[in-house]
C-alpha cells in the first residue's frame, strides 16, 4: 500500500517543481540577437591626402596641334578653337593625366588686322583621364611656328591668356620706326603646333 501511494505522489511533486521553475532566457546584448554571433566590423580605408588628387606642377609645358586654321583674316572674336595634345602631361609620380589625343578647347577673344596683326586667345578646358577640367595656361616664348611672336603680358581690357603678334614688317624704303609699327598677318593652318605652359598647377580629383 505504501508503494502505491509513493508512486502516485512522486509525479505530482515533479509537476509542481516544474511549474514553479520559470523559463530562463539567456540575456542578449542590446541590438544583437542571442541566436546570432556578432558581425565583424566593416573596415573603412581612410583617404590618403597625398593620393586624393593628380597634380601636374605649374610651368609644365606640353605640345598641341591645331584641329582647324586660325588667323587675323580667318578668325573673329568669340570663335572657338580646338587643339589635340601631341605630348602627354604626367604627374610627379609618373601618372599620365593628359594622354596624347586629349583635346584642348579655347576661344578667340580679340582680333586686330594689319597694321597691328594681333590675336588674343583664351584657353578654357583640357581633357584628362578624369574628364575635362578648367585650364589656366599660356604659350611659351619659343614656338615651333615662325609666323607670330608671343606676348604674355596681361592687360586690363580683356579676359585672355596670351597675345599673338604678327612678325614685324621689313623696312623697304621707309623709316625703321614706321616699319616697327607694321606686322604681317598671322596665319595658323590646321596642324600648326603650339607649345603650351601651365600657369597654375593642374589638379584633378581622383574618382
Amino acid at each position: 500500500m505504501k508503494k502505491v501511494v509513493f508512486v502516485l505522489i512522486a509525479p505530482l511533486l515533479a509537476g509542481a517543481c516544474t511549474a514553479s521553475t520559470p523559463n530562463v532566457v539567456p540575456e542578449s546584448s542590446p541590438g544583437r540577437p542571442a541566436s546570432r554571433a556578432a558581425a565583424p566590423p566593416v573596415l573603412v580605408r581612410q583617404a590618403n591626402p597625398a593620393d586624393a588628387v593628380h597634380d601636374v606642377p605649374a610651368m609644365t609645358s606640353f605640345s598641341v596641334s591645331l584641329v582647324g586654321p586660325m588667323g587675323t583674316r580667318l578668325s573673329a572674336p568669340g570663335d572657338p578653337f580646338r587643339a589635340k595634345v601631341i605630348s602627354p602631361l604626367r604627374t610627379l609620380r609618373g601618372y599620365t593625366l593628359v594622354p596624347v589625343g586629349s583635346v584642348l578647347k579655347g576661344r578667340v577673344v580679340a582680333v586686330e588686322q594689319a597694321p597691328a596683326s594681333r590675336l588674343r586667345l583664351k584657353f578654357e578646358t583640357l581633357t584628362t583621364t578624369q574628364g575635362p577640367v578648367a585650364l589656366q595656361a599660356t604659350l611659351t616664348d619659343d614656338q615651333p611656328s615662325p609666323s607670330f611672336v608671343v606676348d604674355r603680358s596681361r592687360r586690363a581690357e580683356g579676359d585672355y591668356d596670351v597675345t599673338l603678334d604678327g612678325l614685324p614688317a621689313v623696312a623697304l624704303g621707309g623709316s625703321k620706326a614706321a616699319a616697327g609699327r607694321l606686322h604681317s598677318d598671322i596665319r595658323l593652318v590646321a596642324k600648326t603646333q603650339l607649345q603650351v605652359m601651365l600657369v597654375h598647377p593642374l589638379r584633378v580629383a581622383i574618382h
